[in-house]
């Protein structure tokens, strides 16, 4: 039996052993194996492995649910992938980093509506990484005040200047600015 570590959704190991996801829960503190339960919460097989999660040391309880499909899984393990990839490159396309994970991984049960899922997951991982979007003119101008220097810089010099008034913002030098305000 060939067990396989992946990632859930959330960022945290399971193991896929026979089409079955297992679960952390603890690591024995006596003998050092690994103990994990079944993902379904209504099953209560559970499996121990050794500590370097490379083989299988006893297995014990019975799936009260049917096996998951291959394409389920390969979907998952596809769109951990592809989301660890995008939250990595973001500057990537996710159209191309799909493409090479398919082509290193050769899932056989993928089809379109998978891969639309996996882009939407990869731009919503993406979307997490910036602020949101803002409403009004104040709330842009009080983000842009919040992020200060370290955001808007070009050739290590600041461009977004924001007046003591709040009224605008201003996209420019401070060798403009001072040409502006020393000018009649």
């Amino acid at each position: 039996m060939e067990i396989q570590i992946i990632m859930s959704e959330k960022g945290k190991e399971l193991v896929l052993l026979n089409n079955f996801k297992y679960c952390f829960v603890r690591k024995r503190s006596k003998d050092g194996y690994i103990k994990w339960i079944c993902t379904n919460k209504n099953c209560t097989a559970n499996i121990l492995t050794t500590a370097d999660k490379k083989s299988l040391h006893q297995s014990s309880g019975e799936h009260k649910h049917l096996v998951n499909s291959q394409q389920k899984i390969e979907r998952q393990i596809l769109r951990e992938n592809c989301k660890r990839k995008a939250d990595d490159n973001i500057s990537t396309r996710p159209l191309k980093i799909i493409r090479n994970e398919l082509i290193k991984n050769k899932p056989t049960d993928i089809i379109y509506s998978d891969i639309q899922s996996v882009r939407k997951a990869m731009y919503d991982k993406r979307r997490k990484m910036y602020p949101v979007f803002p409403i009004s003119l104040n709330e842009a101008i009080s983000q842009l005040k919040l992020v200060e220097n370290n955001c808007c810089l070009f050739n290590g010099d600041q461009f977004v200047f924001v007046p003591e008034n709040d009224e605008f913002v201003c996209i420019t030098t401070k060798e403009n600015l001072k040409f502006m305000t020393t000018q009649n």
